[in-house]
């Protein structure tokens, strides 16, 4: 079935298209048209399922702003809420959307141009990673938001959880229970490494002697991840007290595959997650995880969309530790 035009209208009805044209932009009355004529066209135009074409609104300058959202990785859960939460945020400000996204953060130039080719308000990348496909957007001079962690380019605002933050609460949580070896298992993406990192930063001066000795980095990604390192690390014999993950994917994947080993979660071994993906609170047991601040950062992502030029800012907004049933008191025998 072809796409229904102001042209197909008019000769339904038997007029110019150029008056269909004014009547549907809301101007016929200026040339005198009878408001019959008017409220008869309009209604032609409902009943065939006319809709404005968004390229042509916007060289009218008539439509709504159009506003990028490129995803990082969309194979990622957590990404699906991100997005959610933005297309809530942009209909509330009456923003149109074009969205692209990556496999693991593996940029295709072919996706890039997707955005290249509309005419944008402005750009929100989500997700961590390298930025260098980012260089045609900026010197478009078109507005960049991101929502994730990472170095950025000058012209890139950054609106971040504050993971540092978090994982010393998490720490915290888990020194508390009494324990005092750690895993860490997570994909082999940077974002991932940084969160290792991060963590073994932390432990490097513990009070308590708390450390983490055990590093597994799965060449898989997501659920896949954390199956492919709770089996390497299960394969090395020496399974600690408590596994952080990098991502709650991750950490279900951990579960999972402990479970099917006869690891009792958390009697013989802690695990925890980061993001709080909906799943976490009603997976059994219930994941203890690091709540991004999802809404927040989505919200002043798209509030500043209108609102920036091209300047670098970095703002870091808290997490929240989720502590639930998968983390309990350091067994004895780890």
């Amino acid at each position: 079935m072809s796409r229904v035009t102001q042209k197909s209208i008019a000769t339904k009805l038997g007029l110019s298209p150029s008056l269909v044209s004014r009547a549907l932009a809301g101007r016929a009355g200026d040339i005198g048209v009878l408001p019959e004529t008017i409220a008869r066209i309009e209604q032609t135009a409902r009943d065939m399922g006319y809709v404005p074409s968004a390229a042509a609104t916007q060289l009218k300058g008539t439509g709504d702003p159009v506003l990028g959202i490129a995803a990082a990785d969309m194979e990622d859960p957590f990404f699906g809420n991100v997005l959610a939460e933005i297309i809530r945020c942009s209909h509330e400000h009456h923003y149109a959307l074009t969205l692209t996204g990556f496999e693991r953060r593996n940029v295709d130039q072919r996706d890039v141009d997707v955005l290249l080719k509309q005419d944008l308000a402005a750009l929100i990348v989500v997700g961590s990673g390298p930025m260098g496909w980012i260089e045609p957007v900026i010197r478009r001079h078109i507005p960049i938001i991101r929502i994730g962690s990472g170095p950025a380019p000058d012209a890139v605002a950054q609106y971040e959880p504050d993971e540092e933050q978090g994982f010393r609460e998490l720490l915290e949580h888990l020194s508390t229970l009494g324990h005092r070896r750690a895993g860490f298992i997570g994909a082999d993406l940077d974002v991932h490494r940084n969160r290792q990192s991060m963590v073994s930063r932390i432990l490097e001066n513990d009070r308590n002697g708390f450390r983490l000795d055990r590093i597994v980095l799965a060449h898989a990604s997501g659920i896949e991840a954390g199956r492919e390192g709770a089996r390497r690390m299960m394969d090395d014999g020496d399974v600690p007290g408590a596994v952080i993950c990098s991502s709650d994917a991750v950490a279900f994947g951990v579960m999972k595959t402990f479970a099917e080993a006869g690891l009792d979660v958390p009697g013989r071994v802690s695990v925890t997650g980061f993001d709080d993906l909906p799943m976490a609170g009603v997976y059994s047991p219930a994941l203890t995880t690091l709540r991004q601040p999802i809404n927040d950062m989505a919200r002043v992502a798209v509030e500043m969309a209108g609102k920036l030029r091209t300047f670098r800012t970095r703002v870091r907004m808290p997490v929240k530790l989720m502590v639930r049933e998968s983390t309990g008191p350091a067994p004895k025998e780890a």
